[in-house]
């Protein structure tokens, strides 16, 4: 039992000082063991690994004192957490859990039942079966779920085990990505709701689309996503999906969708979001929208009808930052080398290379450090990159 198992702490600070850890990698430790076996190691803040930490290096190896934050137990007792509360509902996942292993009193306070914080969730339809599965965080469990139709019935493997359900497929999975996420909060750092538009019989899309549309629309608050995966077949269902995501927490986002083309003022939830996206691709979609609405994103993929020469080249010297890389993919023909030579590099480092492509680089004005690579295929590719030095 974690609250009769302090003990542990004080030994374990006491391997670690011994070993030559520092503080903060004994605190990661100590705290890995905990998220790994909570029915087995307690919570931990740092501020009581650094008070075993002074009294070892005191010379004072008595297990048995009580650690004490400025003299008083450490308590929320008589504190308004309601504030607290609210500032955490607007943390990103990875925020949240650090603050929970720091504060081990307000992580006990934060995680209670009617909160969940998942890793990831997926909910995907197949030809003749649904496929959920969920991680946790708090508590941390794994589950696995697949529902398959059967002529009158469908059957539920459920982390292994396996019974009959007198219920269709699509309804009875639905139920359960209900009772995930109707929860008074939760957040989901990755979320993934796909089926292939070719393969699965389109009544039962339909079924399946519909169900999350309710679920979704029936939820006290916006849900909390941070990562997004995600198949439609129209603009409508985009529209529809993404309006029941809260703005602010998504930064990454991946449209699976047949060919659509499409500007912002069509999909208004989508350009709701896209100040705060970092990480955007939609491989068979093209928006029609100016390149410089794309310049603050650390990547993208994305289709375009044309090349505009000039627009290319003015969207090439706004990046600037370490490691983006934007591809577009050009749907009609151009000419590789017309565009390679707009683009205006120093001509000793442009490159022909075996399979066609076009490649080069340029130093970005006023930077000794980095560069701007590109490719040019059916593609143009840029990606911001270090020098190396010779």
């Amino acid at each position: 039992m974690p609250s009769e198992n302090r003990e542990y702490i004080s030994i374990g600070c006491s391997h670690y000082f011994s070993a030559g850890f520092s503080r903060k990698e004994a605190f990661e430790l100590l705290t890995r063991s905990h998220e790994n076996h909570p029915e087995r190691f307690p919570t931990v803040d740092f501020c009581e690994i650094d008070f075993w930490y002074r009294s070892f290096e005191k010379g004072n190896v008595d297990y048995s004192q009580e650690f004490v934050l400025n003299e008083i137990e450490a308590s929320l007792a008589g504190i308004n957490t309601i504030p607290l509360s609210k500032i955490v509902s607007e943390l990103n996942v990875d925020d949240e859990r650090t603050l929970s292993r720091m504060l081990r009193n307000f992580h006990n306070h934060i995680y209670q039942p009617d909160r969940q914080i998942l890793e990831k969730l997926e909910f995907n339809l197949r030809p003749n079966s649904v496929y959920f599965f969920k991680k946790n965080y708090f508590p941390n469990n794994t589950y696995r779920t697949t529902w398959t139709d059967r002529e009158n019935d469908c059957e539920v493997k459920k982390n292994g085990v396996v019974s009959i359900l007198n219920e269709n497929f699509i309804t009875a999975a639905l139920k359960e990505f209900r009772e995930s996420i109707e929860i008074s909060e939760v957040k989901i750092k990755n979320l993934e709701i796909k089926c292939n538009l070719e393969t699965v019989d389109e009544t039962n899309r339909e079924l399946f689309i519909a169900g999350i549309f309710e679920v979704l629309s029936n939820l006290k608050r916006k849900l909390h996503v941070e990562r997004f995966e995600f198949s439609f077949k129209n603009l409508e269902e985009m529209n529809a999906l993404l309006d029941c995501i809260k703005i602010g927490p998504l930064t990454k986002l991946k449209l699976d969708t047949p060919e659509l083309v499409f500007n912002f003022g069509q999909a208004a939830p989508l350009k709701s979001h896209f100040s705060h996206i970092e990480w955007f691709s939609s491989s068979n979609s093209a928006i029609e929208a100016p390149l410089a609405c794309f310049t603050h994103l650390k990547y993208i993929f994305v289709e375009r009808h044309a090349v505009d020469v000039e627009e290319m080249k003015a969207h090439m010297n706004k990046i600037q930052y370490d490691g983006q890389r934007h591809v577009f993919y050009i749907k009609a023909q151009f000419d590789q080398r017309t565009v390679s030579t707009a683009l205006q590099p120093d001509v000793s480092m442009i490159d022909d290379e075996d399979n066609g492509d076009i490649t080069g680089r340029l130093r970005i004005p006023g930077s000794t450090t980095h560069q701007i690579e590109f490719t040019i295929s059916r593609m143009i590719e840029f990606k911001i990159s270090k020098i190396t030095r010779q």
